[in-house]
């Protein structure tokens, strides 16, 4: 069996989206504190190595990489389709839909989610989950003791990450209301600065079980950006939005902030400095959410 061994938790057809001309990123190392001197390839930045390979009875198996990279494949259609001409588009039904739940996996994929999959697995009840795990000898319903203990798993748990974001997008895929989900483009003649995070869904209520309820940014490219509204009107966007998107954006980051332009992402790694209480920060997102009325 062919195991994979860098598995990127921001996939690289969306990186790819933020790189200069040249093909390369300029990256921000938090823990550091610094700009990196050397750009890097979309294949160098978000991952970590063997992050979803575990061994499963005495065998490494990364079944888990490759269902995110088959997800990865089936979105690549309509995410291209959003990217690839830089003028405003009409989405169908199934494309939101997808757009949705490529959104929700994202969130829960990242390193940022790890500690609340922890939590999320220690509080599911067997049986009420869409997850269900079967003797594979009878095919029956494991019993609620090994259910317990398969919970301890650290392939069980990463596998959690992937039904809560399937979990999210179900309870709410039938009732949304896809007119709120909306897309923005920077037209091409201004400067396509956009930055990508570790963590980089900008989600107004933190607090929200489901991000997909809540009003919420997701930059998919360094030009394009996708707003949910929750049935408020998207005001006209001035350009002072996008930095306060990106300073936002960069805070909340873990480890690594990308973006094609070094001297831009530098600038915002200085702003952001400015924002080192609660308060701030919390004026900061209330002023990215202004443009919804």
């Amino acid at each position: 069996m062919n195991i994979t061994k860098r598995h990127h938790y921001i996939p690289e057809f969306w990186i790819k989206g933020f790189v200069s001309e040249d093909g390369f990123l300029s990256v921000y190392n938090k823990d550091k504190d610094e700009l990196e001197k050397k750009r890097k390839s979309p294949k160098q930045v978000f991952f970590e190595w063997n992050r979803n390979s575990f061994n499963i009875n005495g065998e490494k198996n990364d079944f888990i990489e490759k269902a995110y990279q088959l997800g990865e494949t089936k979105f690549f259609k309509t995410y291209n389709k959003i990217v690839e001409k830089q003028e405003q588009i009409e989405l169908s039904p199934y494309e939101i839909l997808h757009l949705m739940y490529f959104i929700s996996e994202i969130h829960w994929r990242v390193p940022s989610q790890d500690d609340k999959a922890d939590d999320y697995i220690n509080k599911m009840v067997m049986g009420k989950s869409i997850l269900q795990a079967k003797d594979k000898i009878t095919g029956e319903n494991i019993t609620e003791e090994k259910f317990n203990k398969l919970k301890d798993e650290p392939f069980f748990i990463k596998t959690s990450k992937i039904i809560r974001g399937m979990e999210d997008f179900m309870r709410i895929s039938k009732n949304c209301k896809l007119e709120n989900w909306r897309l923005f483009y920077t037209p091409e003649n201004n400067p396509q600065l956009g930055l990508l995070s570790d963590n980089p869904l900008i989600i107004r209520n933190n607090k929200c079980l489901n991000i997909l309820e809540s009003e919420l940014i997701f930059s998919i490219s360094k030009g394009k950006t996708i707003y949910h509204t929750k049935g408020k009107i998207l005001k006209e966007i001035p350009p002072e939005n996008r930095i306060d998107i990106d300073v936002l954006g960069f805070i909340q980051a873990k480890k690594m902030v990308c973006g094609s332009n070094p001297k831009y992402l530098e600038d915002i790694a200085n702003l952001a400095q400015m924002y080192n209480t609660e308060n701030r920060i919390k004026h900061l997102k209330e002023r990215v959410f202004e443009i919804f009325e």
